[in-house]
This record gives structure tokens, C-alpha cells and sequence, in this order.
């Protein structure tokens, strides 16, 4: 007996993919920026933690707006347009170390953005079981 294979559509695969490498990016550069600071900038535990605040407090301010924002518009466009926010941002830190303008409000500032991109691609990424009901049924 042949068994059936359902194969999921390949929106669901690049939609999955691209989540896979982007919260990959992000994470490592979350795990980077007080390394950063520390390394290059020379700050302390105190100024650290404040950059660690700046780094998770859009979870706390824009998850909920995100999440109406998600209901109204395309999720497409809202999670292509938080991934281009998150890689200006974290392009950005990477042109000011090779710039040497790098400080440690500039590194907060821009993490800040960065991390505001992830709140909102992570609220609209449950499109993804969203594809995968469509499929199946």
C-alpha cells in the first residue's frame, strides 16, 4: 500500500526559511551587542544593563500594537517591511564599527530598531500555520 505524501506549498517553505534565518541573524546579534559594548565601547555593568533595556523594551511597548497592526494589513508586507527594518538596523551597526563612530547610544539606538523589526515580524509570523491549514484542508 502507497502511502501519500503531502508536500507543504513552497510559500510555507520560503516563509519558513526566511523566519528560520532571520530569527537566527537576530539572536546572534542580540547575543553580540553586549559584547560589543563591552569589547569596543568599554562599558560597564551598569551602562550594559542599560543597553540589554533598550534591546527589550519594544517586547514590551509595540507587541500588542503590533498585533492589531498584524489584523489590519497584509502580514506579507508587514513582515518584509519589519525584515528591511531589522537589516537597515543592524546594517547600520555594522557601517558605524567600520566607521569608528560607534557609541553606546548609537549601538542602543540602533539595536533598539532592530529588535522593534523582530517584535513585528513575530507577531505576524503565525501566517505560517495559517499556509499549512490552507494546504491541508
Amino acid at each position: 500500500m502507497a502511502r501519500r505524501r503531502d508536500h507543504l506549498p513552497p510559500t510555507f517553505n520560503r516563509l519558513a526559511w526566511s523566519n528560520l534565518v532571520a530569527q537566527s541573524a537576530e539572536q546572534i546579534a542580540l547575543a553580540a551587542a553586549p559584547i560589543v559594548a563591552v569589547l569596543s565601547l568599554g562599558v560597564g555593568e551598569g551602562e550594559s544593563g542599560l543597553l540589554q533595556t533598550a534591546l527589550t523594551l519594544p517586547f514590551v511597548l509595540f507587541a500588542i500594537p503590533a498585533g492589531l497592526l498584524a489584523d489590519r494589513i497584509s502580514r506579507r508586507a508587514l513582515m518584509a517591511g519589519a525584515e528591511a527594518l531589522r537589516a537597515m538596523a543592524l546594517f547600520a551597526i555594522l557601517l558605524l564599527i567600520q566607521l569608528g563612530l560607534l557609541t553606546l547610544p548609537l549601538l542602543a539606538l540602533s539595536g533598539f530598531v532592530a529588535v522593534c523589526g523582530t517584535v513585528v515580524y513575530s507577531v505576524a509570523a503565525p501566517a505560517l500555520a495559517q499556509l499549512i491549514e490552507r494546504h491541508l484542508s
